[in-house]
């Protein structure tokens, strides 16, 4: 959907529903457009970054930009709030856990909230991530996901930082992911 048809959503739903909150995950073509989902009513946002780092990116989301995905998130941090933003980080795509750990301390030193996802592969993802990847990504061990949700943890507070002020999308659903100061 383009930009005006997302922020046309959110304020008709913002509009029949005043009180609820509304989280927005969805592209846009500069940073500036940000903006325009929080006049529409949106109380969180979420972009993804993916991978990291920016080698990788490339590689994997060859029609983004990092720097670009990097500023748009800095924005939202600007429009929407400190810790009131969140981009997935997806593990198990070649990456080091130290990796991992500066895609969250990077982001969580910008106030956005991250969320470490494992791969998750399936018919929609499958030949692509093969092509890719150069293989097929194995499901991410419970024990990297476990350590990495304790480093995860530790840079969300020293950040001041909390996923349990989120309303809507994959913190507060709690199904999917490991969320730290819920879950570990």
């Amino acid at each position: 959907a383009s930009d005006l048809a997302v922020a046309e959503a959110v304020k008709a739903v913002r509009s029949q529903y005043p009180g609820v909150p509304i989280g927005v995950e969805a592209y846009f073509d500069e940073a500036d457009d940000i903006r325009k989902y929080k006049e529409a009513g949106a109380t969180e946002m979420k972009i993804n970054i993916e991978t990291w780092p920016e080698a990788r990116f490339r590689k994997l989301c060859p029609n983004r930009d990092f720097p670009a995905t990097l500023k748009a998130l800095e924005k939202a941090v600007t429009v929407f709030g400190w810790g009131r933003v969140t981009s997935n980080i997806i593990v198990g795509l070649g990456e080091s856990d130290s990796e991992v750990g500066e895609a969250i301390e990077t982001l969580s030193s910008m106030g956005v909230v991250p969320n470490v996802r494992g791969i998750r592969t399936g018919p929609g993802n499958r030949a692509k991530l093969e092509h890719v990847v150069g293989h097929l990504p194995s499901r991410v061990s419970a024990e990297r996901l476990i350590s990495l949700g304790r480093l995860h943890r530790e840079i969300l507070e020293k950040n001041n930082l909390d996923t349990r002020v989120f309303e809507t999308m994959c913190f507060s659903c709690r199904c999917c992911d490991m969320v730290p100061l819920v879950d570990i």
